[in-house]
């Protein structure tokens, strides 16, 4: 993984190892990684367990086509049951050293969403979590891009030890890793097969109710024995982002703009603030959930302005 250098400077607790002052300032330099990219949803489906159903046909392709993702961080576990981020040090396995602090820091861009439906909805923040209540498992779904997460690790060696990146010896280590929310077509894509196997409360239909506005992917894919299908094979913003990314793969970034603007547009038009209230494929019910627990028609819209603003020139 390459990585990257910053200067600062790093007081150890003299209390440490009952070292005088002078004795345990030092200079040290973080080891700050490169930002993973992370996205909010990746392809995916149930290895063939949940087929669409075709009657005397059979059955067909796999019915889930995405899946949500998840910033997992797994550090190491003691025997104690006490948690070890040794791996998320350059500390060597004959090193002693003590973890001193761990902090995981959120940032939200500011337009975290903008939603003039739910004024509710809270705005951009900056959460700080430290040591015990670090929490390691974050689901993306609804996370804007350009959502950044930093893990700090600020751990001290016994010894003075240099490590690589380091100008010499030192007690106090730092280790900084990053990782960053973004989307593009592809993901774009996999959002909008989410959204439509999430379902929206218990009401019998998927998060975005209004079947003409996305694709059954899967049998796109694998349409098995010749057939008419509905608009279901067309859906409305499926055909957008595959315009789009089709005009942006030739160059044509006027049209895959445009196509993206469209997009929104039908997200914002089709947008419903509480579920249908009969499970009907399509109609003015239906559309796409935008509630405080399920801002789906915000986050649409919040995605193409990102591919809008950071993907086409």
């Amino acid at each position: 993984m390459k990585r990257q250098t910053v200067w600062t400077m790093v007081i150890a607790i003299a209390a440490l190892a009952g070292r005088s002052l002078a004795e345990v300032e030092i200079q040290n330099i973080p080891l700050l990684c490169d930002p993973i990219v992370i996205y909010q949803a990746y392809a995916g489906d149930s290895t063939g367990l949940d087929v669409f159903q075709e009657g005397l046909l059979g059955t067909g392709a796999d019915v889930i086509t995405a899946q949500p993702g998840i910033l997992s961080i797994v550090p190491d576990m003691n025997l104690d049951g006490t948690i070890d981020w040794r791996a998320f040090t350059r500390a060597e396995l004959e090193d002693e050293i003590h973890i001193k602090g761990v902090v995981i820091t959120k940032t939200e861009p500011e337009d975290f969403f903008d939603c003039p439906d739910i004024p509710e909805l809270r705005g951009p923040r900056t959460i700080i979590l430290t040591q015990g209540d670090v929490r390691l498992w974050w689901p993306l779904v609804y996370e804007a891009p350009g959502t950044t997460f930093q893990l700090k690790i600020t751990w001290y060696t016994a010894v003075r030890k240099q490590y690589p990146g380091e100008p010499e010896p030192a007690y106090a280590h730092q280790d900084i890793f990053q990782w960053i929310v973004q989307v593009d077509f592809e993901h774009l894509l996999d959002l909008l097969a989410l959204l439509h196997i999430f379902p929206f409360g218990t009401d019998e239909v998927p998060l975005i109710s209004d079947e003409l506005l996305v694709s059954l992917q899967s049998v796109l894919e694998d349409p098995g024995p010749p057939r008419v299908w509905s608009a279901l094979l067309t859906g409305e913003l499926t055909q957008l982002v595959e315009e789009a990314e089709a005009a942006f793969d030739t160059h044509q970034y006027t049209t895959a703009r445009a196509r993206m603007e469209e997009f929104q547009t039908v997200v914002a038009d089709a947008c419903i603030g509480e579920s249908p209230p009969f499970p009907l494929p399509t109609g003015p019910s239906t559309g796409i959930a935008e509630t405080l627990e399920n801002p789906a028609c915000c986050k649409l819209v919040l995605d193409a302005q990102w591919i809008l603003d950071n993907v086409i020139p």
